[in-house]
């Protein structure tokens, strides 16, 4: 696993990055059971957001960023996982 900055996402934060072909790229909608395999950058900004809502006062501009990032990037992973 690396850290490192996401491509085009403009936010000051170091992500904890999968290597590819890694089983916890397979992420699972917990609402819907739909299941998507992301590339490791996607997988990245998923358990970000999706952790970041978890704590108390979330920042929700970061995650509104994360949510443009992801929608942007794969808009049909975005449907089926975040929206």
């Amino acid at each position: 696993m690396t850290t490192r900055k996401i491509k085009n996402l403009d936010i000051d934060q170091k992500f904890h990055v999968l290597p590819k072909g890694h089983d916890m790229l397979t992420v699972t909608n917990p609402f819907s059971g739909v299941v998507r395999t992301l590339t490791p950058d996607e997988e990245a900004v998923y358990s970000y957001i999706m952790g970041a809502q978890a704590f108390p006062n979330p920042d929700y501009e970061k995650i509104r960023k994360c949510l443009d990032w992801f929608r942007e990037t794969n808009p049909e992973a975005y449907m089926e996982l975040l929206d």
